[in-house]
């Protein structure tokens, strides 16, 4: 049986935002961690939204390490600055609380909440194709 589900969300209160930011790394020797990614994902969290609004997706667009740019995965990498574009999808949090509710009512958990035309894409889309820019 299905006990925790990926819910999809759409509609006209789901907004979207380009944003940029950084971190500095203590340690530049050791190597840029998946740990260093979500440090900067979670200082993008903390951006001010509009009342009623919450965050659903931070989705990093490209990363720069040390000011050299267009790189799509710096795991891995060397650098102390650590900077990255964002594209910030956010939605009206009594639209999210009713989808939780109406999932809640059903005998359901969420254990995800995405964006419908991202849901649509992960699950007929190879990596490949998503690479070569189909979605």
């Amino acid at each position: 049986p299905i006990h925790k589900v990926t819910v999809g969300i759409a509609g006209k209160h789901i907004r979207s935002l380009q944003r940029s930011d950084y971190i500095m790394r203590e340690d530049h020797d050791k190597y840029i961690t998946e740990d260093d990614i979500e440090k900067l994902k979670e200082q993008v969290k903390k951006l001010v939204m509009l009342p009623g609004e919450e965050i659903i997706h931070v989705l990093p667009q490209e990363y720069k390490v040390d000011s050299e740019g267009e790189i799509q995965e710096p795991i891995g990498m060397h650098g102390k600055r650590l900077e990255a574009n964002f594209h910030v999808v956010v939605g009206q949090m009594g639209s999210i609380r009713n989808i939780a509710r109406c999932v809640r009512e059903a005998g359901l958990e969420m254990e995800a909440l995405t964006l419908e035309p991202l849901a649509s894409s992960e699950s007929v889309l190879t990596k490949e194709e998503k690479e070569a820019g189909v979605a």
